[in-house]
């Protein structure tokens, strides 16, 4: 450095001094910043030309940070520097320099403010963004939960839910308490439970929709048709018997007839 810049040299010599109270060394802040120490000893001796402008001040953040110096005081005390260098500040302007030194503060906290401006306006942006999101999702589900409960309020239909549905399996249970009348019990296990009750002449003796832990009970004579949406959703009882099936998975249709020598057919449907 020149004879003229050493009123600059307190600069670096401050930093030189804290690093040192702080017991680091130069090859310590290498490990920590990965910056060559070339550059360490060109910031410490204020060298800046020797160092690429454009890693000017991230070499100083750094330097700053692995030391736990305040890394805005390093980077105004640079600016300081570097303005009053290109001033070619003497003794003699020392009155415009302390003007001059006002208005670099000025400017700097104008910086700052227009940075914390800029922060803002992205914690606001993304506020509204998360905001937006959230609002999204709850009208859509909304939307959702009101057609699944719109279409779960829907009692079954005999022609159109079970009469042309196609069987895949058909199952016998035996049941040696059947008579001519029987009490027929459901228990459901969920909300929504949908079923739907026929007599021989397919005339409708009950549908329903029941919800978590209601029971429908009721007593039927002769033969009649079952038509169950889910039948794992449900325990059913014919004269206090559950009746248990091999696959209780999906659609059903039960077939009481105490008639028939098979009284209890199950027709597991799609």
């Amino acid at each position: 450095m020149e004879e003229k810049d050493k009123i600059e040299k307190y600069f670096f010599h401050d930093l030189i001094d804290f690093r040192r109270q702080k017991g680091i060394s130069k090859n310590d802040i290498v490990k920590k910043t990965k910056i060559n120490i070339k550059y360490i000893n060109f910031i410490e001796s204020g060298d800046f030309k020797k160092i690429p402008k454009i890693y000017i001040k991230l070499f100083l953040k750094s330097y700053a940070k692995s030391i736990d110096y305040d890394e805005k005081e390093i980077l105004l005390s640079y600016n300081d520097y570097i303005y009053k260098v290109k001033n070619k500040i003497t003794d003699s302007r020392i009155p415009k320099y302390i003007e001059n030194k006002n208005s670099i503060k000025t400017e700097n906290e104008t910086a700052r403010n227009q940075a914390y401006l800029i922060d803002v306006k992205k914690i606001i942006f993304f506020i509204f963004s998360i905001s937006f999101i959230i609002l999204c999702w709850l009208i859509f589900a909304s939307i959702f939960n009101n057609q699944q409960e719109s279409y779960l309020s829907q009692k079954l239909e005999w022609k159109k839910d079970f009469k042309n549905s196609n069987t895949f399996e058909i199952e016998y249970i035996e049941n040696k308490n059947i008579k001519k009348n029987n009490e027929i019990q459901i228990s459901s296990i969920k909300d929504y439970i949908r079923f739907i009750i026929i007599d021989s002449n397919e005339k409708i003796e009950a549908t329903k929709i029941l919800k978590k832990n209601e029971i429908y009970k009721n007593n039927f004579e002769g033969k009649i048709e079952i038509g169950f949406e889910n039948y794992n959703e449900l325990v059913l009882n014919i004269n206090n018997q559950i009746i248990n099936l091999k696959n209780n998975i999906g659609k059903k249709i039960l077939i009481l007839d105490p008639n028939n020598l098979k009284p209890i057919t199950i027709k597991h449907i799609q």
